[in-house]
């Protein structure tokens, strides 16, 4: 799944991101996000990763990319 989040605000962006997580419960996820900054990129890896995810960023052609990989954990 791919996510393109260039224009969207960062609060918008968390909060459809936890609805997404919340659906994955205990399943195995690949999500790659497109952001504009590296700003709004570090504080959705900071998100993503209290799900148990892993998150990588890349930064190619100005715009930052989120991997965000693994297993979701519900709590």
């Amino acid at each position: 799944m791919v996510l393109d989040a260039t224009n969207l605000e960062t609060r918008e962006l968390l909060l459809q991101l936890r609805e997404l997580l919340a659906s994955q419960c205990n399943l195995e996820v690949r999500i790659e996000v497109i952001l504009g900054t590296n700003v709004d990129a570090k504080r959705v890896k900071a998100f993503v990763s209290m799900s148990g995810c892993s998150v990588e960023i890349s930064d190619a052609e100005g715009r930052r990319t989120l991997l965000i990989t693994g297993n979701v954990c519900c709590a």
